[in-house]
């Protein structure tokens, strides 16, 4: 950020400083949080920083946005801030101006016909768990849910709680080798740390949300 402040003019200028900003992957530029208590990350702060000194600006992504309207329409404002306002809905005339969704179904065939992807038929594999595999993801699952319990009927403790869990929970199902160093760290980490005072509030829910679904995205590139 810092970087960009000293390299950028101090107020937009014309003709623009660059002529055009491509953001892939952009998804992960979008405010992480629910309804109107959207949390800007580093990189939409970035963004927003830089977009107004570019000329013209692409967005990419091949994932859909988390669904939520004052998410989705701060990320149109990063792209078009005179079309678009935060926390109002665009009409379909206003998406089709700047939007354009491409399926594979929708590109031409080679030149020789074929198709340019093969036809996938999704079906169903069942999975054989072992004994030992089900004992131990029962015990997390109990593990989750009395680190839930403890934190009492507040929404942040419950946020707390759930980081700590979906974390351990996704490196179970990710890999026996991801689990072990993952538990192992949590452990020393709940053996070794001082404890906290009662008064102490719990983490705020617009700190921790964030990082949950920072860890699903993750998560989700990895496979």
């Amino acid at each position: 950020m810092r970087m960009l402040r000293e390299l950028l003019p101090p107020v937009p200028e014309y003709p623009r400083a660059f002529d055009l900003l491509v953001v892939d992957e952009v998804h992960t530029c979008a405010q992480s949080g629910t309804g109107k208590y959207a949390v800007d990350s580093q990189r939409t702060r970035a963004v927003k920083l830089l977009a107004p000194h570019c000329e013209h600006r692409l967005f990419l992504s091949a994932t859909p946005h988390n669904g939520y309207l004052e998410s989705f329409t701060a990320l149109l404002e990063l792209l078009d801030d005179h079309r678009f306002a935060r926390g109002i809905k665009p009409s379909e005339e206003q998406l089709r101006r700047v939007m354009v969704r491409r399926m594979k179904s929708d590109l031409p065939p080679l030149w020789n016909g074929k198709p340019r992807f093969p036809r996938r038929v999704p079906h169903a594999l069942e999975v054989e768990y072992s004994d030992a595999m089900r004992e131990a993801y029962a015990k997390l699952t109990e593990y989750a849910r009395s680190r839930r319990d403890g934190q009492g009927n507040g929404k942040a403790g419950h946020t707390a709680a759930d980081f700590v869990t979906t974390l351990l929970k996704k490196r179970f199902l990710s890999s026996p080798k991801a689990f072990a160093e993952t538990i192992s760290t949590h452990l020393k980490t709940m053996t070794t740390r001082q404890t906290e005072p009662a008064e102490e509030p719990a983490p705020s829910v617009r700190v921790l949300r964030p990082l949950i679904d920072g860890i699903e995205e993750a998560e989700d590139a990895l496979f």
